[in-house]
């Protein structure tokens, strides 16, 4: 149950950032208060939901909330670059790149040690 438990904390806490980072992302271009932005609304409250899971099963697996919140940072790091580019074809600067980088090597090296 252990590695499952971890293994799905990590999951849980990766979805619900990246519905949170759809939610802020694709949001900008809602105007208040529009069928648009009850729909972000929704996303958002899943994706929080999604955080909650995750942090609460990420504390059990690893008896250390400091793993689960570098993946949650990372997660950040990672994906919303990723749908910033794919999604509004923006190009990142090079500090924003190395950044980037070391994001993926800063969670690696989290998970592995």
């Amino acid at each position: 149950m252990g590695l499952s438990l971890k293994i799905s904390a990590v999951i849980l806490v990766f979805l619900g950032e990246l519905f949170a980072i759809y939610a802020e992302t694709f949001g900008v271009k809602q105007e208040m208060f529009s069928s648009g932005f009850w729909k972000i609304t929704l996303l958002m409250t899943f994706g929080g939901i999604l955080l909650i899971l995750g942090y609460i099963y990420g504390y059990k697996a690893y008896q250390n909330l400091w793993v689960i919140t570098v993946v949650s940072i990372t997660t950040l790091l990672i994906a919303e670059p990723l749908v910033i580019y794919f999604f509004f074809n923006q190009t990142p600067t090079l500090g924003a790149l190395i950044g980037f980088i070391l994001g993926i090597i800063g969670l690696i090296c989290t998970l592995a040690f």
